[in-house]
């Protein structure tokens, strides 16, 4: 799934449209609860060398919330790792390039918004 299909799908499912809260990063779109304003979703550009990633190059990943006991099992998943810039215990970074196939990626957001959901 790409940047802007992932996206697309967070405005259609969640009812929600992206917010750029960093003037100097205006490329970072953030998604929140309308009802208690937490985080759900991160949309953000890094080098591939923040996530150990051999490669040199600028890829384009999604930070998401995720339960502690299932957090490692999706670790072990080619394109999932721990959060870039984030409590790496709670949230992780899946790249959006297409190594992590669209049921998964949505399930992991699904999970994301539900444990950010006012209760």
């Amino acid at each position: 799934m790409t940047k802007e299909e992932l996206e697309s799908y967070i405005q259609t499912s969640c009812g929600v449209t992206a917010e750029h809260p960093f003037a100097r990063y205006p490329d970072v779109s953030v998604f929140r609860h309308n009802s208690n304003q937490k985080w759900f979703a991160a949309i953000m550009q890094v080098n591939a060398k923040k996530l150990a990633l051999a490669k040199n190059e600028t890829v384009w990943i999604v930070n998401l919330k995720i339960a502690e006991e299932i957090r490692d099992s999706f670790l072990h998943q080619q394109g999932i790792f721990p959060a870039y810039h984030m409590n790496k215990k709670h949230w992780v970074s899946v790249l959006l390039d297409g190594s992590v196939d669209n049921d998964t990626l949505t399930f992991l957001l699904d999970v994301s918004y539900d444990l950010t959901k006012k209760v």
